[in-house]
């Protein structure tokens, strides 16, 4: 197999019949940083992987349940913030008195955690998250400068897309291109799912010149296009202003209940909420295929049908509108591949071969050809859930992954290596096998460990103190975590067959196709 060579002794490797409660070693101590705005060298392999964690946070802020308007408070006024600014400043004298980054990311660091702590007093409470935002991004911690933006979003009636807007407009200024990039990527998204295409705009401009200083081959000719899809999509929305008047106190109208599904659909890629409203709708074909999609078809006829109607449907629409509607039935489509026979068959396969770059063309177009984190850390527990409690706990539902999903890095932070295999993401969650090399994304708990990971169907655990990612009969070994065979004692951690000490691991996906040192890593069976 290609990719399973065996690597240079691990530097923490265990052995099998040892306890694995060694203290952790941060990542941040032993390897190269892997988030934007912590130091790295300006390579363009070094800017690509830096970035992957600040976008996946951006998504995990959508994935949290919606801040009601109601839930925050006003911003409070100037006079009550220029007094807090004093109270504040004096408070924090000593540490607004450092100059070096180091000091301007523990300064934002005191200060989260005060504003977090004080519920009485909203102006100070604002400045300190400002404040807090402001640091990070003075001392090059893009992470943590857009957490503090969410915060403020969270607790006062501010514009969310703003908030990140000026968070990384001062970042900057201080931070490696890379992470800026990535992060405006995430952010225009954000902001265009808000309806701020102002906002949108100032994102695409400023990762535009990130992007030039980063001199990433393609990335500006990827960036110009956006202007444009978000000049298109403005215009939508606001030639939708009467029918979203009239939706706001006649939920049911058919007219503009088709108007504005449609657009939340084939413009906005906003199904969910689309669907709902097409089946108001006057447009009897749109209202069909959106009853037939909320039923949820179970059997292969039935999906084969919604994808069918979505091609056909796609011919007599706008480019925009038609990109998004064949990018629907290619989901469909891909979902009964292997199911459909006969004159089906071929008639998908057909459409499949027809369609399967739009997935990657959008993926590279709207988020750049970045890995995107949705797991780091040492704790298997938090897979699939949503937490953000810093860069080494974090993880987002799997359901929240963009579709569009091609492949899956794994990384062992202590000395950075990495395996790839292909993945989508109705497997992200599951247990599945191509060619004898596994994924367990279900993180079962038995035999005191959570087992998540790649395993390989060639490296039976047979023997005691072994670590199987696959704890099912037969179990196999791999790189992940699993539970210690015969022991059945603690979470245990392997990589490469083998078991190491307990260590943070870093979970990301891909939606465009791999480098060449990439594909190096790509884990497959031998021909």
């Amino acid at each position: 197999m290609s990719g399973l060579s065996n690597p240079r002794p691990h530097p923490r490797k265990l052995s099998r019949f040892r306890g694995s409660r060694d203290k952790v070693i941060p990542a941040f101590q032993t390897t190269p940083a892997a988030l934007g705005g912590y130091p790295v060298t300006h390579s363009r392999h070094s800017l690509l992987s830096v970035v992957g964690f600040v976008f996946a946070c951006a998504i995990t802020a959508m994935a949290q349940p919606a801040t009601t308007p109601s839930s925050r408070s006003p911003v409070p006024p100037q006079a009550k913030i220029t007094e807090a600014e004093k109270l504040v400043k004096d408070l924090f004298k000593a540490d607004y008195a450092k100059k070096k980054a180091a000091d301007h990311i523990e300064l934002a660091k005191r200060l989260l955690t005060a504003a977090d702590e004080t519920k009485d007093d909203p102006a100070t409470r604002y400045v300190m998250y400002r404040e807090a935002r402001d640091y990070a991004a003075k001392g090059g911690d893009v992470f943590m400068a857009l957490e503090a933006a969410d915060r403020i979003a969270g607790a006062f009636a501010v514009n969310p897309a703003e908030a990140k807007l000026a968070a990384l407009e001062l970042a900057d200024k201080f931070s490696v291109p890379g992470a800026i990039i990535e992060s405006a990527f995430a952010a225009i998204d954000d902001a265009m799912r808000v309806n701020d295409y102002a906002s949108a705009a100032r994102l695409v401009k400023l990762a535009t010149g990130a992007a030039g200083r980063a001199k990433i081959p393609g990335l500006a000719t990827l960036l110009a296009t956006r202007p444009k899809e978000i000049e298109i999509t403005r215009k939508g929305f606001e030639g939708l202003v009467a029918e979203r008047k009239v939706l706001a106190t006649t939920p049911d109208d058919p007219i503009a209940a088709s108007r504005v599904g449609r657009f939340l659909c084939l413009s906005k890629g906003d199904w969910e909420t689309g669907l709902r409203l097409l089946t108001k709708g006057e447009d009897e074909k749109l209202k069909a295929v959106a009853e037939k999609e909320l039923a949820k078809p179970s059997t292969t006829q039935g999906k084969l049908e919604v994808a069918d109607v979505w091609y056909g449907l796609a011919d007599g629409l706008d480019p925009m509108e038609k990109a998004e509607a064949k990018l629907r039935a290619y989901d469909w489509y891909q979902q009964i591949a292997r199911e459909v026979t006969g004159l089906d068959k071929v008639r998908v396969d057909n459409r499949v071969a027809e369609l399967t770059k739009l997935p990657e063309q959008k993926a590279e177009r709207v988020r750049g050809n970045f890995w995107m984190v949705i797991f780091r850390s040492d704790d298997p527990a938090i897979w699939n859930t949503a937490t953000k409690l810093g860069r080494d706990q974090f993880a987002i539902p799997v359901d929240k992954v963009p579709s569009g999903v091609k492949y899956l890095k794994m990384i062992e932070t202590v000395i950075n290596n990495f395996i790839i295999i292909e993945m989508s993401n109705m497997r992200l969650a599951e247990q599945t096998e191509q060619d004898g090399i596994g994924w367990n994304g279900k993180n079962e708990h038995t035999f005191n460990g959570h087992h998540l990971g790649v395993f390989n169907r060639a490296w039976p655990n047979t023997e005691r103190g072994t670590v199987p990612i696959l704890g099912a009969v037969p179990a196999c070994r791999g790189w992940g975590f699993g539970h210690r065979s015969y022991l059945n004692d603690i979470q245990a951690y392997a990589w490469n067959g083998e078991p190491i000490a307990k260590v943070v691991i870093e979970i990301s996906v891909k939606f465009t196709p791999l480098t060449p040192d990439e594909t190096k890593k790509l884990l497959r069976k031998k021909k």
